[in-house]
């Protein structure tokens, strides 16, 4: 890793051990397909999303303040880089992985979801959670996401090839709005999703698939 990504990572970790990261508004779409199944959740961070898992559910995170928060709210936390760990991993060990902004961060992302796809059970389910980079408040705001850690750019159309050139068989697309909380916000989550032109305007996006 080199110097300007180790310190990003690092002031990510400081930010997020301070609580200013949540879990994305529309989880509870992609929720469904993980609850009750054994997810290995990779780039778990501090345990943001892998306390909803069943408790058998492991997770992988390469920085060692956030692999510790997560231990200890007593959660199951491999702490290493994912291109090293997901290799190790015997096949057929779990029913479901979950990435929520990760992919977009690694070398090699076609390699990694090959490895997921090894590592998961017959039918095993693969959310990814992954930013629109080409939005518009993205450009209103000026914000250039390859500023800090993102090493790829995702368009919905290019994550569902990947995820079919790997083994899988993509079967949903969710789409994020943030700040949507409470059963008001789901509703508005939920009629959202039936609205034309979402890539455009969301910031970030599920895509939900099966193993062939």
């Amino acid at each position: 890793m080199n110097n300007s990504l180790d310190s990003s990572y690092k002031e990510y970790a400081k930010q997020k051990l301070r609580g200013k990261q949540n879990i994305m508004s529309s989880f509870f779409l992609v929720y469904p397909f993980l609850k009750d199944k054994k997810v290995l959740d990779i780039g778990c961070s501090d345990g943001l999303y892998l306390k909803f898992f069943r408790p058998d559910s492991i997770g992988i995170e390469q920085i060692t303040e956030l692999a510790s928060r997560a231990r200890s709210l007593g959660l199951n936390v491999l702490q290493g880089q994912i291109p090293v760990i997901l290799p190790e991993i015997p096949p057929n060990s779990y029913s479901a992985a979950f990435l929520s902004h990760i992919l977009e961060h690694l070398e090699s992302p076609i390699l990694c979801l090959e490895q997921i796809n090894r590592i998961l059970e017959p039918d095993g389910y693969l959310v990814l959670g992954l930013p629109t980079e080409n939005n518009m408040f993205r450009h209103i705001l000026r914000k250039d996401y390859f500023n800090g850690t993102h090493l790829y750019s995702f368009s919905v159309k290019n994550g569902i090839k990947l995820s079919r050139l790997t083994g899988f068989f993509p079967i949903r697309v969710f789409y994020d709005l943030p700040k949507c909380q409470g059963p008001v916000g789901r509703f508005i989550i939920r009629t959202y999703q039936h609205f034309p032109f979402k890539e455009r305007i969301s910031m970030a996006y599920w895509i939900v698939a099966k193993k062939l």
